[in-house]
């Protein structure tokens, strides 16, 4: 029979500079163990995330060889703050 397949989502604090490495074993791990599944990674975009999200990218990507990755921005238009918050 084929494995299960799931869809794992990521949203860790992102407080200390060890949840990008966290993620990145994550990802890495579930290469390795459970190729069937797919991970789903929540990274904050705002004020100085430029260099943390291209780090999460570049510490993914060397954990999974770029196997199977999808890098993918949300970007909302406008001042998204006062929408979100009515």
């Amino acid at each position: 029979p084929a494995p299960p397949r799931a869809l794992v989502f990521g949203a860790p604090p992102y407080q200390s500079g060890s949840d990008t490495d966290l993620i990145a074993a994550l990802c890495g791990h579930l290469k390795q163990y459970w190729r069937a599944a797919r991970i789903a990674v929540w990274y904050p975009r705002g004020d100085g995330a430029d260099a943390r999200t291209e780090r999460l990218r570049h510490e993914v990507l060397a954990a999974t060889g770029a196997f199977d990755v999808l890098d993918a921005h949300l970007t909302v238009p406008g001042d998204a703050s006062a929408r979100l918050r009515s």
